[in-house]
């Protein structure tokens, strides 16, 4: 079978390797490498959204869901 490139346009057969055996889009994996890096600083500067502590505690993870910081307290509840 073979699949059309969405940036340009050309043809490819699949081979043995499957989807590995295409070129890796550099492109796309900085922007998703730049993305990574920004959400970890922001949350390691961040503090928990739901802390009744004053002041709050740091963040320990971030929901994917519904991306609200929490500690590691806080993540237990």
């Amino acid at each position: 079978s073979s699949l059309t490139c969405p940036q340009c346009h050309r043809s490819a057969s699949l081979d043995h390797r499957g989807l590995r055996g295409f070129q890796r889009n550099r492109l796309l994996e900085a922007i998703v490498q730049r993305y990574q890096q920004s959400r970890a600083a922001a949350s390691a500067a961040a503090k928990c959204q739901l802390c009744d502590r004053s002041p709050p505690e740091a963040a320990a993870v971030m929901c994917e869901q519904c991306e609200v910081l929490y500690c590691a307290a806080c993540q237990v509840k």
